[in-house]
């Protein structure tokens, strides 16, 4: 029995043999075609998935057509694209921020423009549905608008100048007489009486320089850099009206007194009022609980501030706009500051008019100024909400960057922070044209303002889940 098993199975693998024979001495079979590498045109997903062909895309074969459809649904999984949320975030910012630069610049601190703009913001969170109202404060402070510094004779000329810090207000008019660096030789032995004195930067403090031209009798001051471009300085007491200006006009005074008598007039008037648009919308739980979604919305005189702070306050309102049909346990409160420019004015009078249990209540601040240029998103402020952003963002593939300090200044989160409420502050890096007539909405990022309304958008949605 088992010679034959062995005998059968020796035939059937000279039969199995013959026909692998046949088989090699036929025609080649068809090349199967290939399955689409990355570098084809149709590619295959990757780790990140590339957005679908636009119509100018050439169409793959049908062959590569039907195996790609074959293996694109083992894959990836598909992901709605975060950047489509993000630009229409941003783009709806821009159309604010296009009508502020445009219709509503400059907004300085004390004008009638920053009246108009203040009701405008007004009427806008009105219109959404929030309870909107505006809040008047009283400014003591030196108005950096308007015709500062004029020279009268021998011809009219406006001079661009800026408040000297602690100078004393008035308008006063009188002969300019350059007294070089206000040192003790360049003081006429006549004296100054009713005289404005012009003086150059150097060697000795403003408040020396102030001082002895107050001293000699003068009734103003004139400083000039002594290198390109204007500056502002500080002094130690008001004494006389002082303003200071760019080397190169004053040089250009100079040059005219030299040449003959030479009359100015300086203007440093006080700011009397400013004013603060609150909107709220009550939260569920009626605890009295608060975040705050905040912004100055004031610009320095004679620059469009598209980015300072035009880029801060159309955020606020495209978040506004984005959750005036959601409901959140705490009130959700936004706040358009006035006379930030001036010294944080608004902010500070908000949280001064705070009880202990408001400010014990107050969940957060969200501040949002200068954040539309530079090369990416930045934050600032309360470490555990600063780590909840980078950790979003990172999750949703957005560009962003923890700060620490910002030593070039401040903005309306401060009295927050003061008065010991969380906060954070979305901003920009880019503050090369803040204050300046550059600061056009040429140089806005319309991504940054989609980062900072998604992201803060994120926080109440995190603060939400934190509170219930």
């Amino acid at each position: 029995m088992i010679s034959r098993v062995l005998r059968n199975a020796a035939l059937f693998m000279l039969t199995v043999l013959a026909l692998v024979l046949i088989a090699c001495g036929s025609d080649p079979a068809p090349v199967p075609t290939p399955v689409p590498t990355a570098t084809s045109t149709a590619t295959l997903p990757t780790a990140t998935p590339e957005p679908p062909p636009t119509p100018t895309t050439v169409p793959p074969s049908p062959t590569t057509a039907t195996t790609t459809q074959a293996i694109i649904p083992t894959a990836v999984p598909e992901v709605a694209p975060l950047d489509a949320e993000v630009e229409r975030l941003g783009q709806a910012a821009m159309e604010t921020l296009t009508y502020l630069t445009n219709d509503l610049s400059p907004r300085a601190s004390g004008t009638e423009e920053e009246v108009v703009a203040a009701e405008y913001l007004r009427a806008e969170f009105a219109a959404l549905g929030y309870e909107a109202s505006i809040q008047p404060f009283e400014v003591r402070s030196i108005s950096p608008f308007g015709r500062l510094l004029t020279v009268d004779e021998p011809q009219e000329m406006d001079v661009q100048a800026f408040p000297m810090w602690m100078t004393a207000a008035g308008v006063v008019s009188g002969q300019v007489i350059d007294v070089g660096k206000a040192l003790t030789d360049d003081i006429p032995s006549e004296g100054l009486a009713g005289k404005i004195a012009l003086i150059e930067r150097g060697e000795i403090s403003f408040d020396e320089k102030v001082t002895a031209a107050f001293e000699a009798g003068a009734v103003g001051a004139v400083v000039y850099n002594n290198e390109p471009g204007p500056f502002v300085g500080a002094l130690g007491e008001e004494t006389i009206p002082a303003v200071a200006i760019s080397q190169e006009d004053g040089g250009t005074i100079k040059g005219l007194v030299g040449d003959g008598v030479v009359t100015a007039t300086i203007r440093l008037e006080y700011t009397e009022e400013s004013r603060n648009v609150i909107a709220d919308k009550p939260g569920t739980a009626g605890d009295g609980r608060v975040v705050v979604l905040g912004g100055h919305y004031d610009t320095v005189p004679n620059v469009p501030g598209a980015n300072d702070n035009g880029s801060g306050v159309a955020t606020l309102l495209t978040i506004a706009r984005e959750i005036a049909g959601r409901e959140y346990p705490f009130t959700v409160r936004f706040i358009a500051f006035g006379a930030e420019e001036l010294g944080l004015y608004g902010s500070n009078y908000y949280v001064d008019q705070l009880s202990d249990e408001e400010i014990d209540s107050t969940v957060a601040m969200l501040n949002f100024d200068a954040l539309g240029s530079g090369p990416q998103t930045a934050t600032l402020g309360t470490l555990s909400l600063q780590r909840f952003v980078e950790k979003h963002a990172e999750e949703r593939g957005i560009d962003i960057r923890i700060s620490y300090t910002m030593d070039w200044g401040s903005s309306d989160h401060a009295a927050f922070h003061e008065a010991g409420i969380d906060h954070i502050f979305f901003l920009g890096e880019d503050f090369s044209r803040i204050h300046t007539p550059d600061d056009k909405l040429e140089f806005v990022e319309t991504e940054l303002l989609g980062n900072a309304a998604f992201l803060g958008m994120a926080l109440l949605d995190m603060l939400a889940a934190d509170e219930e």
